[in-house]
């Protein structure tokens, strides 16, 4: 009979608590305590010093921060006795350096309070010295210690100087009557603000002096931070400081304040957006005016058009004009007499959309269709009542280019607008008619100012009643050396 031998189980390790791991870890500042290498660069273990099948124990002192390829490489080899004397040497002097700095915190914190507490102290009696007479309760220092972690002491000590001069009162006897001495205090902290903010936005003092304006006008009811938001909107709509001053002088009660001050902001509005569009319309150079057009039929066929549209415009009378049904040809930029001698084609952009173009129906001399153009109709089909359906339908179809049938549209039913459209754009650099309605957009009455100033006979009609004035002297038949192609 074979004894068969069963080797004794081995009673398992105790395992390693988390908390241990972590402060184990903690202490080493996450790092190899063998390589320096961190938990960025490699898997960290916690390792016995002395192995525990050597007799190690669990104790802090004998675990150290090891990476996973120096711990799997080390096994259950121990250190000699100058690594454990060296690294618990280090292990000691670290704990020591970390007690140093943790009673070196907590004295400079409690530093930081007395320090504080200090500067209450001067504050407190600085602001005794103003009120002879009285005194702060004690628990008022505790005030002006939160005071302080908000704002500087140089802040606290000015806004006190300002509290005092102007709410603090005296009686007879030389003190301090003790309702000013609460007033003072309670306005105390709108100060500091008040001042901290003028100290970032230094425009700001402006608009608190007239709105203390105001509120010495308004006996009765006036919000304070309603109005500073309403002056604040005032600056930035450009209302001039002097105005608005003036209102704050002449109010009587708030209603009237913020009525005044949003009607001067509304006039401010109206008047920047005007001038913008201004503006527009004069910052484009002469080279500049024609790209829109120039672009979809070509520089070439614009000028051309240009030129003849001066010369019919020179010729003619501003009722002539506007009674004759012409129009000048997209393509060869001469003129076309009759709508029976005219085609619509419809030619793409750069952007893909498709714009109507007026053209000779045949026959005319370098006149040639775009090779990449349809034809539509004859010119006829969008004249009159039934035109305008037609041309409705086109603003329908979202291949047409918006811009181009609403152009289209106006060179059909405007008087006038097929030869004054060339001259538009340098009519409005020149000043002869303003903006109103946008750089594409004019009435009848500025259409035939146009005219005239190009060059046709006639008195142009004066804008109708309730119409902007215009801004512009109408120079009449003004010289187009300065200005032809």
């Amino acid at each position: 009979m074979e004894i068969v031998k069963f080797p004794l189980k081995v009673r398992g390790r105790k395992p390693l608590s988390k908390k241990i791991r972590f402060e184990v870890l903690k202490r080493d500042m996450f790092k190899c305590r063998y390589c320096g290498k961190t938990a960025e660069e490699t898997p960290l273990h916690v390792d016995h010093v002395i192995p525990v099948a050597g007799g190690g124990t669990n104790d802090i002192m004998n675990l150290v921060t090891a990476c996973e390829p120096c711990n799997l490489g080390k096994k259950a080899i121990p250190l000699d006795d100058r690594t454990i004397a060296s690294k618990a040497r280090k292990q000691a002097e670290i704990l020591h350096e970390q007690k140093e700095i943790i009673e070196m915190m907590a004295q400079w914190r409690a530093g930081l309070v007395d320090l504080a507490g200090q500067k209450a102290d001067l504050l407190v009696k600085y602001w005794n010295d103003k009120m002879p007479g009285r005194s702060l309760v004690d628990s008022y220092r505790a005030t002006v210690i939160k005071y302080l972690k908000k704002f500087r002491y140089e802040e606290v000590a000015e806004a006190m100087d300002t509290a005092a001069s102007q709410y603090l009162e005296y009686g007879d006897d030389g003190k301090c009557t003790s309702e000013s001495v609460e007033y003072a205090l309670s306005k105390l902290p709108g100060i500091l603000r008040t001042k901290r903010a003028i100290e970032e936005d230094p425009g700001l003092e402006a608009l608190y002096y007239i709105r203390g304006i105001a509120r010495k006008r308004c006996s009765n009811y006036f919000p304070e931070h309603d109005a500073m938001s309403l002056l604040k909107e005032a600056r930035e709509a450009d209302v001039p400081m002097d105005a608005l001053k003036s209102i704050a002088i002449a109010a009587t009660n708030w209603t009237r304040f913020a009525g005044e001050v949003r009607e001067l902001i509304n006039d401010q509005t109206e008047s920047s957006e005007e001038n913008q569009q201004q503006d527009e319309c004069e910052a484009e150079t002469p080279d500049e005016f024609n790209v829109h057009w120039s672009g979809v039929i070509g520089e070439d066929c614009w000028q051309a058009g240009e030129w003849n549209s001066e010369q019919i415009i020179k010729e003619s009378s501003i009722s002539e004009i506007k009674a004759a049904k012409l129009w000048i040809c997209d393509t060869c930029g001469t003129k076309i007499s009759k709508a029976e001698d005219a085609l619509v084609l419809y030619d793409s952009e750069k952007d893909g959309s498709w714009w109507p173009l007026v053209v000779h129906t045949s026959g005319q001399p370098d006149c040639d269709h775009p090779a990449q153009s349809e034809v539509l109709a004859p010119l006829d089909k969008y004249l009159g009542a039934d035109g305008m359906v037609e041309i409705a339908s086109l603003i329908q179809c979202e291949d047409f280019s918006s811009n181009g049938v609403g152009e289209f549209f106006k060179r059909c039913f405007v008087p006038g607008y097929e030869l004054a459209r060339f001259h538009l754009k340098l009519a409005q650099h020149y000043d002869v008619i303003d903006c109103y309605l946008s750089t594409d957009c004019h009435w009848e009455w500025q259409i035939d100012r146009v005219l005239a100033w190009v060059g046709a006979s006639g008195t142009p009609q004066p804008p109708p009643s309730g119409a902007p004035e215009s801004r512009c002297k109408l120079i009449p038949k003004r010289d187009m050396a300065a200005f032809s192609t």
